[in-house]
């Protein structure tokens, strides 16, 4: 058989394979669209859920750190300092609570407020407008009601140029129409302004 394969290559002529050779081997990276992102997914949720244990793993300790420089630093301090100490770190402690307590009384009465003046409707966006209103500076009663104000002048201005911007993209004149239909067409766009505002500010 030898002497035969030799023969043969000597002439040129390429020897029959006698097995037959098998498939190439699917390579692992020949993945279906749906399992890569799926696995991207996972890779990612595992990568959060890592971020998320790093930050609580840090967020305690630098809590611990901050109670050992506390310890250290009131180790060198005298009676008198300490009692000193302990008198601000009560005034700040209750300070912290009246300002929470503070901040949830004017939520609720901007929640109440909002309701009064049409704005809230129970919905997600009613809640980022009560972010709104109470963030930024600590602000009082009379504060709320001002920037309460404020946005519902806003909202009317702004639905009011909407329902003109409909009336004009339909060949309308806001307040106006034509000789046979002014009068008709007036009533219509001030019905439609103040539903309008019914809709969004509780107006009448």
């Amino acid at each position: 058989m030898a002497e035969e394969t030799a023969a043969a290559q000597a002439a040129g002529i390429e020897p029959a394979a006698t097995l037959e050779q098998a498939p190439p081997a699917a390579k692992e990276t020949d993945k279906p669209a749906d399992s890569k992102g799926q696995d991207d997914s996972a890779a990612i949720s595992t990568r959060l859920t890592a971020a998320e244990k790093l930050a609580r793993q840090s967020a305690e300790e630098n809590k611990t750190l901050r109670e050992e420089l506390d310890k250290l630093r009131r180790a060198h301090l005298s009676d008198e300092e300490l009692r000193e100490d302990d008198r601000k770190r009560k005034d700040e402690e209750l300070t912290e609570r009246e300002s929470k307590l503070r901040e949830s009384e004017n939520r609720f009465y901007t929640v109440q407020a909002l309701k009064k003046a049409g704005l809230d409707d129970g919905s997600e966006n009613s809640l980022k407008l009560v972010d709104l209103i109470t963030g930024g500076a600590p602000q009082d009663q009379g504060g709320i009601d001002t920037r309460i104000k404020a946005v519902s002048v806003w909202l009317k201005q702004h639905d009011k140029e909407l329902t003109d911007k409909l009336f004009k993209a339909n060949g309308r004149t806001p307040g106006e129409g034509s000789s046979s239909t002014a009068g008709a067409s007036g009533l219509g766009v001030r019905a439609a302004q103040r539903y309008a505002q019914k809709l969004h500010l509780g107006g009448k």
